[in-house]
């Protein structure tokens, strides 16, 4: 992936990130065209010669000319595209830098290189765009490294000529090797012909100097054949490439590995910028026993954790109930293995709904606020969901016009989490990734968006304030001890008072059985199955639990519901070499 295409990644997340839309940059020049039954482009043109005049160094690199003679005569084009291989499923990176492309003439082609599934793609076209119906030469050169397999007895070129992804024929390959070393009168060479696989050899080769060598085919080639070349130099002639020159080859041919680090760094400033709770608020939490006024336990436990959870709607039953609105009563109805507890619900009195979250929870269980309605747990199920995004827009949409929040958290998560897992779903699903490297930086980058989507809810001056208000009732309320209990409670106020914010932050049990052998007698509003003989606070604890437990699967329960082949490139020519084996090699179109 190119550096260009990387930073058009970068700018379409971040457009997302701002409510914009971006697409990466999509391959110039798509045509429409026609497939054989193996899904094979099949063109009618033909490449009468493909000759390659190629110059080994001692440092693991060539200099490379090709001469492509392209025959229009049968089907127009504007020019070709000639795809070679630089990424092998070895993990081995050969780079590419192309010279020039010109015509036999020496006028330069409109060129154009890109990447794409490990090729690098040159397209080369009329200057005018128009199309052509007579031969045409593509001359090419260019150089590439890091492209001899080193073995105990000998160096190796492994070449795939001309590839074996034309979609035309091609009548005659010819490849002339200067050596950089003289070419002993027996040379250790090979040649296969043919489609991928191929051990066919219908190739020749001759010394034409002390250090050149060519190698021809003796037949033509159809579509999706080629001819690969094996040549052999005596152990150390070639100079493998240092660590530190592959590591840099392989950071110039994966600049996706900083997409990350970039991702990282921008989300950091989006939430340096827009994510940060008011710092100018005193972060010193200070245990007390007095809820922030104006806010119903509901509320107080979606600014706790910036999310409407279930407990958050039960703790708004408990305070009804507390307040003298709502009666609890447990039922045992039979089951399959055994008695299975329920809950029943009535209503005492009309509740006073001064809040719309409020209303929509009461008249969510009881259609009406009349007194004498019931309401069993069970019968919440596969109905009471469909009034949880309406509870969950009101609490939120009442936590922004109080200024507690900026934004809605939900909405600010689930964009982030929207935008996150679709890069991952990106990274795992675009066909045009050109290797496992993409995938992993793609997606890593993905979850990285999530992760921050996490922690880029903000809250107020004022949200900020209430919410180390509220982690100070928590510390209250989770540390509670049966002494300091005992010395503050009065009558069941300070336990009923607070039992609802118990519920809300999810630490009811801490607070029931802080109570134990301090009260002795059940709330005036719970009614157990059967009268305690003997009440303590632990029953009642796993009473509540078991309230808490019933109350949250029945409110959320919904109906029906629970709560090509790679490019080769190791392993040596002569021994189990085939034709299109080796660097180099792959194809062309035509455009």
């Amino acid at each position: 992936m190119t550096s260009k295409k990387i930073a058009s990644l970068i700018l379409g997340i971040y457009l997302s990130l701002q409510g914009n839309l971006a697409f990466a940059e999509t391959s110039p020049n798509e045509t429409i065209q026609a497939y054989d039954n193996e899904g094979r482009l099949i063109e009618n043109w033909e490449i009468k010669s493909f000759n390659s005049e190629i110059y080994l160094n001692t440092d693991s690199s060539a200099d490379i000319k090709e001469t492509i003679t392209a025959d229009f005569s049968k089907e127009a084009h504007r020019g070709i595209e000639r795809d070679i291989p630089y990424y092998f499923t070895n993990n081995r990176n050969t780079p590419i830098k192309v010279l020039k492309t010109i015509d036999e003439k020496g006028q330069a082609w409109e060129t154009k290189t890109f990447k794409e599934n490990g090729y690098l793609k040159i397209q080369m076209t009329s200057a005018d765009d128009s199309l052509m119906n007579n031969e045409a030469k593509f001359i090419i050169n260019y150089h590439i490294d890091n492209i001899f397999n080193t073995f105990e007895d000998h160096d190796e070129f492994y070449w795939n000529a001309n590839g074996t992804e034309w979609s035309v024929p091609t009548n005659l390959v010819t490849t002339t090797i200067h050596s950089p070393i003289n070419i002993p009168a027996s040379p250790q060479i090979a040649c296969l012909t043919g489609s991928y696989g191929s051990t066919d050899s219908n190739c020749q080769f001759k010394t034409i100097d002390e250090n050149t060598i060519s190698i021809s085919s003796t037949k033509a080639l159809n579509s999706y054949e080629g001819m690969t070349i094996v040549f052999g130099l005596p152990k150390g002639t070639i100079t493998p490439p240092s660590t530190l020159k592959i590591i840099l080859w392989f950071i110039k041919d994966n600049l996706i590995i900083f997409l990350p680090i970039a991702i990282f760094l921008l989300m950091f400033f989006r939430w340096y910028k827009h994510g940060r709770d008011d710092e100018k608020v005193s972060d010193t939490i200070v245990p007390t026993f007095i809820p922030p006024k104006g806010l119903s336990p509901t509320e107080t436990g979606t600014i706790l954790d910036e999310k409407l959870d279930p407990r958050d709607i039960t703790a708004t039953i408990i305070d009804y109930a507390v307040r003298g609105y709502i009666k609890i009563k447990e039922i045992e109805n039979p089951g399959l293995f055994g008695k299975k507890t329920d809950y029943e619900l009535e209503l005492v009195k009309p509740c006073l709904l001064e809040k719309k979250i409020e209303k929509e929870i009461i008249l969510g269980i009881f259609n009406q606020n009349k007194p004498g309605q019931k309401k069993k747990i069970s019968a919440l199920a596969n109905s009471f969901y469909t009034h949880v995004p309406t509870i969950t827009d009101s609490v939120m949409d009442a936590l922004i016009t109080g200024d507690y929040f900026a934004h809605n958290p939900e909405t600010v998560r689930s964009t982030y989490q929207f935008i996150g897992f679709g890069t991952v779903f990106i990274a795992f699903f675009i066909a045009s990734l050109e290797s496992p490297l993409q995938i992993f930086s793609i997606a890593l980058s993905g979850l990285i968006i999530v992760l921050f989507g996490a922690i880029m809810p903000r809250k107020t001056t004022k949200g900020t304030k209430t919410y180390y208000e509220l982690k100070g009732l928590y510390e209250y309320i989770n540390t509670a001890e049966k002494d300091r209990m005992k010395f503050q409670e009065q009558n069941n106020i300070l336990f009923e008072k607070l039992l609802p914010y118990a519920m809300a932050f999810g630490i009811i049990d801490k607070w029931t059985r802080a109570f134990d052998g301090i009260l002795s007698k059940p709330p005036s509003w719970y009614y157990p199955v059967s009268p305690y003989s003997h009440f303590n606070m632990i029953m009642f604890s796993n009473s509540l639990n078991s309230f808490s437990n019933s109350t949250t699967n029945n409110l959320t329960t919904k109906p029906g519901g629970q709560g090509g082949h790679g490019a080769w490139g190791g392993g040596s020519g002569f021994s189990g070499g085939f034709s299109g084996g080796g660097f180099g090699g792959g194809g062309g179109r035509g455009l």
